[in-house]
């Protein structure tokens, strides 16, 4: 039995509660210390609903990317860390979402604090 692809509906509502879940699990694997799994599953969020135009569901790509980046900085892989932070800033700075601000601040921190991990 085909198990339903909520991800493939129309309901806007239905992709943003699926984007957080996986928006979530994927920062539960990194804090369990699974940083490989979390960014595959940052991944999944951004393939999946990364052509979303609905604020909600930009939030939890956004945040996905950020979460991306966090892992792979943990993983010492830091020129992808970098890459993942300025993907969210070059895709949100502009928009009109107060929430997208704070992810894109939290991206420009991470660049800074990426960049001084790779000086020492």
């Amino acid at each position: 039995m085909e198990r339903p692809r909520y991800d493939r509906s129309d309901a806007v509502e239905l992709q943003a509660w699926v984007a957080q879940a996986l928006a979530y699990k994927a920062a539960m694997q990194a804090r369990l210390g699974g940083h490989e799994a979390a960014i595959k599953t940052s991944e999944e969020v951004v393939a999946r609903f990364g052509t979303c135009k609905e604020a909600a569901v930009q939030a939890q790509v956004a945040g996905a990317l950020l979460q991306k980046g966090a892992s792979l900085g943990e993983l010492r892989r830091h020129p992808e860390a970098i890459a993942a932070a300025e993907e969210v800033m070059a895709q949100y700075a502009y928009g009109a979402d107060p929430e997208l601000h704070e992810v894109v601040a939290r991206a420009m921190n991470n660049v800074v604090r990426t960049s001084c991990a790779m000086l020492s």
